[in-house]
């Protein structure tokens, strides 16, 4: 009979520790990393405002081409090529696994499959966009304020204002409430500065 106490209690220690653990390594290590690396970033991108933030791991090719405005939150393990121009408009909200190229290859060239020839078209997003996990977004796209893309989107041509857009091709299922979105954003309710530390 001792030996099955012994074994439960031993389970709960064990299994507090490995708990305690994790919270502490979340709360503790993990987000003091990421906010180093949040800082970090600031001083790489020359266009990126103070209350902008990004949370961890990101990789940006040609950061004097990026502009993030106020209040923006970028997730971890983004990729950004930004060779062509890449501007993130207020308040919008990019979740993990995002990537964004601005660049090209030609494949008009005299060489096949292309050359080195880089094909360059910005991208912009629009403020207070909503961009799920895993989205690809292609050179040459405009997403229109306030839309909402959908986790593991890919996005090859413009979002209009307001658009709920998911799959791969994109497509519309639905739309914001514009009126509203006008209100809101005309009175600064903006996640960003709402909730500052998220």
């Amino acid at each position: 009979m001792k030996w099955l106490i012994d074994f439960f209690v031993g389970l709960f220690v064990n299994d507090f520790v490995v708990h305690t653990w994790k919270r502490f390594k979340h709360k503790f290590i993990e987000r003091r990393l990421n906010h180093s690396k949040g800082r970090f970033w600031k001083k790489r991108i020359p266009n990126m405002k103070e209350t902008a933030k990004i949370h961890g791991d990101v990789v940006v090719s040609s950061p004097k081409n990026l502009v993030i405005e106020d209040h923006v939150r970028i997730g971890r393990n983004c990729h950004f090529a930004c060779e062509g121009g890449l501007t993130i408009k207020e308040n919008a909200q990019l979740s993990r696994n995002i990537l964004i190229y601005t660049v090209n290859h030609d494949i008009d060239a005299d060489c096949i499959p292309y050359d080195t020839t880089n094909v360059k078209k910005p991208v912009v997003i629009g403020k207070s966009v909503w961009i799920g996990m895993n989205v690809t977004i292609t050179p040459g796209v405009t997403i229109g304020d306030g839309a909402i893309i959908g986790m593991s989107t890919v996005v090859s041509k413009d979002v209009p204002p307001g658009a709920i857009v998911v799959g791969g091709p994109s497509r519309i299922v639905g739309e914001r409430d514009m009126e509203k979105f006008a209100e809101l954003q005309e009175q600064q309710k903006l996640f960003g500065i709402l909730f500052p530390d998220a």
